[in-house]
């Protein structure tokens, strides 16, 4: 995500983009990106199912789903408090885990 953060030309399009990014959860963004990037080759739809709900079973347990809620319905303050706290601070090895095999709780195709 740094290297499409820096490629921004600081257009009035481009501002708003880094904007839109900088306001979601840090770790969804590099997750999302992640996704898109490892699914681009599959020629069925299942195993880009299949990452995508590893994702989405971790992102109450380890994400910030739950911080997400509280702050946009819960107290209704819109200041989440994510961890890592911006995109910059989300390291590779928080990707792993959240997007690693499920193992026996793996979606079931």
């Amino acid at each position: 995500m740094a290297d499409i953060l820096r490629g921004l030309d600081g257009s009035d399009w481009a501002k708003a983009t880094e904007k839109s990014l900088r306001r979601n959860c840090p770790l969804s963004v590099e997750c999302t990106l992640q996704l898109v990037r490892r699914v681009r080759g599959f020629d069925k739809i299942e195993p880009a199912l299949e990452m995508e709900y590893r994702f989405t079973s971790r992102s109450a347990s380890m994400g910030d789903f739950v911080e997400g809620i509280r702050a946009a319905i819960i107290d209704k303050d819109r200041n989440p408090q994510w961890n890592p706290a911006t995109i910059e601070d989300v390291t590779p090895l928080n990707i792993s885990q959240m997007l690693m095999p499920l193992g026996k709780e793996a979606l079931k195709l």
